[in-house]
């Protein structure tokens, strides 16, 4: 467990990184044909999930560095702050699974409408809720390290919806090179 909660929460970091690029870049374009906008909107905001946790990890590091007994109660804010996290992390992994399988019908819609959306509005809340959890624990170092991950992993999303769509050029939906 002192190994698999840090690489868990690295890898929540990196996948919301990416999730927000593809939110973030949903609705700026009318193409029909979206795959490669979505995949480099993915691709370009992934820096923005890893910049998140570089600051993330400077940030834990620090407060190691001052005391290196404090790598326990780190590993038990992250648990704790897993509890909450991970369920809706799944969920949203696998609403995106489905709407990347589906094929371009009513099904992507559905699950757009009534999972990606709706999770989406429930984001800034879990991260809340993930701080509280992992805020629980006795060391103020700890705890303010969990109080600075979540303010960072919540203005990711802001951050991206102020940039400019990734620049990809246009491609002919499947059905018009058949002809």
């Amino acid at each position: 467990m002192r190994v698999l909660v840090p690489v868990l929460l690295a890898t929540l970091a990196l996948l919301d990184g990416c999730f927000c690029g593809f939110r973030a870049a949903a609705g700026r374009d009318a193409r029909i044909a979206k795959r490669g906008y979505a995949a480099a909107a993915v691709r370009d905001r992934a820096v923005a999930g890893a910049a998140v946790l570089l600051a993330l990890t400077a940030c834990s590091t620090a407060a190691l560095a001052l005391e290196p007994g404090r790598y326990d109660a780190f590993v038990l804010a992250g648990q704790r702050m897993l509890l909450v996290m991970l369920p809706h992390a799944v969920l949203v992994l696998l609403a995106l699974v489905g709407y990347v399988a589906a094929p371009r019908t009513s099904a992507q819609t559905l699950m757009s409408t009534l999972i990606l959306g709706p999770f989406t509005l429930a984001r800034p809340l879990v991260v809340v809720a993930a701080v509280l959890a992992g805020g629980t624990v006795a060391d103020t170092a700890v705890r303010a390290a969990v109080v600075v991950s979540g303010l960072l992993v919540l203005a990711v999303e802001p951050l991206l919806r102020r940039r400019l769509p990734p620049v990809v050029p246009h491609t002919a939906p499947p059905w018009a090179s058949a002809a």
